[in-house]
């Protein structure tokens, strides 16, 4: 093994592309939603179902300009996970998931 090789991890950070660089707070931005961009939402999924509700097809149905997809794929997938635990704790109170 010659000398340098035993190192050389030792200068990757320097070797890296300057487009590699940590994105800006602008481009990390994130959306609030708003009571009122909630209840779009909503009315969008309601619309569509539930079942049947995608991004895309939400996106268009709110028509919010600067709404991406990614951002409403991820309001989409918290909302499912709670619209989930409220049906868990609705068995829960009536009885259904206790054992007796």
């Amino acid at each position: 093994m010659r000398e340098d090789d035993s190192n050389w991890f030792a200068g990757w950070e320097k070797e890296l592309p300057s487009q590699l660089q940590l994105p800006s707070s602008q481009a990390n931005s994130r959306v609030v939603w708003s009571q009122q961009l909630h209840e779009r939402f909503l009315d969008a999924v309601e619309h569509l179902g539930i079942n049947h509700a995608v991004p895309k097809r939400i996106m268009e149905f709110m028509d919010v300009d600067g709404l991406t997809r990614v951002e409403v794929a991820s309001h989409l997938q918290k909302y499912r996970l709670y619209l989930q635990k409220m049906h868990e704790d609705d068995l829960m109170h009536a009885g259904v998931g206790s054992i007796s």
